[in-house]
């Protein structure tokens, strides 16, 4: 009450209540992430309509730790619109109220906040916010200020085609950036790791911008050097997304002195979130390259590493089998001619992970590296197991994932082909248990590589069943 009808001059008791709406406020929003109900939601809506009424209002206040609470306020209520609390934020950066830097940091904090709320109206508000910032932080010595504007810029989404439109306000924020991944303060070089992380996943044309500015050799040289874990997570996350479809930069990385340091990353650190990165980065390094390179990758990792990883946890065998799909692919007869060791022992443990599926994303990779595995001609035609895998492989050709589909009957056409003596006794047998008539149906599928696939399996298990 006091807050919707004070009159009073002194800004400190709008301050003080405010501050106590927004405790009350975040507690509640605890309390329901913990109890997972909805007990007590009613009179919560209806304590919420009232702090809406109380935030609307003091966006209006000529009061900057008044504005800046009410927009903080905005940032916890779910179903309010934040375009004016973020207005409201963005005009206390344009005022440069740099006087006091933790007043400063804390609307950087609830901009971000604001920001995660509504992707595409923080895509409308990227050039002004990008533009601004820069400048703010080189009139700071506050690291946590600097830290904070890295918080903002990682909310936004680098793909959005305004964000796009606008990559040319980051030029300030990249001149900065080795700087401060080298900075001395450990909250400071996680936040910009983080952040390169994020603007590593845009269009390739940023991507092309953060090569042509060196970003991948400054990743690359601070790589290992990391305050925690988490950081090294996030410089392998950038690298990896910078990798794809730029050969300057998987060049860079797998010449460079620092690709031992991955390998070791991806073997024996005990984060599992820095193995499965490192693991992701092989993983897309391996993607179409030359002989000697997956030569080199299957010899430094080791292939007793390789097997390991298909039975350790998810997400590891999920990136392990990744890598080893890339590796089998196109260029990857070095591996098919001189380790025949190796595949013989693969085959069976990637028949095991099909039998006993620990997730539809493992046994699509289970897949296409068998798939792979059989595109030439080699001495598995031979291999019973090869033969084993058919009605295996046949039951994913009931899933409702057109990808999962695909790579089912990508496999089993494969198999056929390669491997037809060994594969005639489990042809026959799916024959008679009906599976041409689920080739018949997916014949007629909508997506026109699963429906001329599945048509090219239906004619090839009926000419070995003849």
């Amino acid at each position: 009450a006091k807050l919707e009808h004070a009159e009073e001059k002194k800004f400190q008791l709008h301050e003080a209540l405010l501050q106590f709406c927004y405790s009350v406020l975040g507690s509640q929003e605890s309390n329901r992430a913990s109890e997972g109900d909805n007990s007590g939601m009613e009179e919560g809506d209806m304590t919420e309509a009232l702090f809406l009424r109380i935030a609307q209002k003091y966006l209006r206040s000529p009061w900057p730790s008044c504005r800046l609470l009410a927009a903080a306020l905005i940032s916890l209520l779910p179903e309010a619109s934040n375009v004016g609390a973020i207005a409201v934020c963005v005009n206390l950066i344009q005022q440069r109220q740099l006087s006091q830097c933790w007043f400063f940091s804390s609307v950087l904090l609830v901009l971000a906040q604001l920001l995660r709320k509504s992707r595409a109206v923080a895509s409308a508000h990227f050039h002004t916010i990008s533009t601004l910032l820069p400048a703010v932080a080189t009139n700071t010595q506050d690291l946590e200020t600097v830290r904070n504007m890295y918080v903002v810029l990682a909310t936004f989404d680098y793909n959005s085609p305004m964000v796009v439109q606008n990559q040319r306000s980051l030029s300030s924020i990249f001149s900065r950036l080795e700087k401060d991944l080298n900075s001395s303060d450990p909250s400071l070089s996680l936040m910009v790791s983080h952040f390169l992380r994020v603007v590593s996943k845009s269009p390739r044309s940023l991507r092309n911008t953060m090569k042509k500015q060196g970003f991948p050799q400054i990743i690359l040289n601070c790589l290992g050097n990391g305050k925690c874990g988490l950081e090294e997570i996030f410089k392998l996350g950038a690298l990896s997304n910078l990798s794809v479809g730029i050969a300057t930069v998987r060049s860079l990385i797998l010449e460079g002195d620092k690709f031992s340091w991955v390998v070791e990353a991806a073997q024996m650190n005990p984060l599992k979130g820095v193995s499965r990165n490192a693991l992701w980065l092989l993983k897309n390094l391996s993607f179409n390259a030359s002989i000697d390179v997956k030569r080199k990758i299957l010899e430094d990792l080791t292939q007793d590493y390789i097997l390991c990883l298909l039975r350790d946890t998810e997400p590891m065998q999920r990136q392990g089998l990744g890598l080893l799909r890339n590796l089998l692919h196109l260029h990857g007869r070095y591996i098919k001619q001189h380790e025949y060791g190796f595949l013989e022992n693969l085959v069976p443990l990637l028949l095991e992970r099909l039998a006993n599926p620990v997730s539809t994303a493992v046994s699509t990779q289970v897949m296409f590296c068998l798939c792979n595995l059989c595109a030439e001609e080699g001495p598995w035609k031979n291999w019973p197991s090869l033969g084993d895998s058919l009605p295996l492989v046949a039951k994913f050709c009931s899933h409702g994932d057109a990808e999962v589909i695909l790579a089912a009957l990508w496999c089993i056409s494969n198999i056929l082909r390669s491997a037809p003596e060994v594969a005639l006794e489990s042809a026959v047998q799916l024959m008679k248990d009906g599976f041409h008539d689920v080739l018949v149906e997916l014949g007629k599928d909508l997506s026109p590589e699963v429906r001329d696939r599945a048509r090219t399996c239906r004619d090839q298990l009926q000419s070995i069943s003849s």
